[in-house]
């Protein structure tokens, strides 16, 4: 056809995977690729049948939104200034900063304290809710 992928199209889709595949994907026009190639490509993290897609996403989808809001934002915005290109020692300063504004919160400072009273209990109960996250997965 003569024309370039729109909305940001060429401009997004080689932030998102390795560069030759992006240009593969461009170039060719092809609009015929398996959501398994695009998975072996790189821009799919995760490919389900069609009868468990829903119950799989609402897994994932359930995982990421029972974690803490702000440590979620701040993560988006460390990863987001790395995609974009920006600079490495900007970046980790970013992320520098984003563990000491979250980790001053009371919440954050009330388990800090709690941790200190029984490290190992601490980090048996941790441990379990991690698997138990795991498991919902």
């Amino acid at each position: 056809m003569g024309v370039l992928p729109g909305w940001g199209g060429t401009a997004r889709l080689v932030r998102c995977m390795p560069i030759f595949r992006a240009k593969e994907i461009i170039f060719s026009g092809r609009r015929d690729y398996t959501a398994t190639e695009m998975y072996e490509m790189g821009l799919l993290t995760r490919v389900f049948k069609d009868a468990e897609f829903e119950e799989r996403f609402e897994e994932i989808v359930s995982n990421i939104s029972s974690k803490d809001p702000l440590a979620l934002r701040m993560g988006k915005e460390v990863i987001n200034y790395s995609a974009e290109g920006g600079n490495v020692e900007m970046a980790l300063a970013l992320e520098r900063t984003g563990i000491r504004w979250i980790s001053t919160r009371p919440e954050r400072q009330a388990a800090r304290e709690e941790s200190k009273k029984d490290p190992e209990q601490f980090l048996k109960e941790q441990k379990q809710r991690n698997i138990e996250s795991d498991i919902k997965r």
